[in-house]
């Protein structure tokens, strides 16, 4: 849908337990299905292929869910190419003397073990689910925010509208730099000196810090 980004669909999950009565807000009685749990997250149906950056944006959110892991359906190809993207800038590293090049050395050893044998992660074939939640995109129509301070308390962009906005905060392990050009992008539409919130941006690498 048009307005629609990777993050809605990382609030998604939160959002449809919640609608579901399998997650809730309150601390006292907290019901929260997913703690503890494994998350296997089925994109077969989707008419795209999600990058292994999209992929670590859906599935790191599992932390914020109190989940014990998350797997995610790539194609092999897709982590085939992110591989070979690592290892070529690794060893540039290395090269540069850039952190320690040994344990960056290991890195690069067993990504070339895994290209040579190719093997992803993936259910039984008759693995049991405590729950199945099936979610339509053609539905999510508005974006879901996940609304301070915690990342369960999922609403629609709709039922928060016209609240106050104090500061903004544009970071976490969650952020590549996509994100933060794409924040710039809209900045750039606004008028110098008029924007009233408190905005703070902390990249997630030095080497992201470097490029912006």
């Amino acid at each position: 849908q048009p307005g629609i980004t990777l993050r809605d669909l990382v609030h998604a999950i939160p959002y449809y337990a919640i609608k579901e009565g399998d997650l809730t807000v309150e601390k006292k009685g907290k019901k929260n299905i997913f703690s503890g749990r494994i998350l296997e997250i089925d994109l077969t149906e989707m008419e795209t292929d999600l990058t292994v950056e999209q992929a670590f944006e859906l599935s790191d959110a599992s932390a914020e869910r109190s989940a014990a892991g998350c797997a995610i359906t790539l194609s092999e190809e897709k982590v085939a190419e992110y591989l070979r993207s690592n290892i070529t800038m690794l060893k540039w590293m290395i090269s540069q003397g850039y952190g320690d090049a040994r344990t960056m050395a290991r890195r690069v050893e067993n990504m070339e073990k895994w290209l040579a044998n190719p093997s992803l992660l993936k259910a039984d074939a008759d693995a049991e689910y405590t729950k199945v939640y099936e979610i339509d995109l053609s539905e999510i129509k508005e974006p879901i925010l996940c609304c301070p301070n915690d990342p369960d308390d999922a609403k629609l962009l709709s039922d928060v509208q016209g609240d106050k906005i104090d500061e903004v905060f544009i970071g976490s392990c969650m952020t590549n730099i996509g994100h933060f050009r794409a924040a710039g992008q809209l900045l750039e539409k606004v008028p110098s000196g008029s924007l009233t919130t408190r905005l703070w941006l902390a990249p997630p690498t030095r080497m992201d810090e470097h490029q912006l």
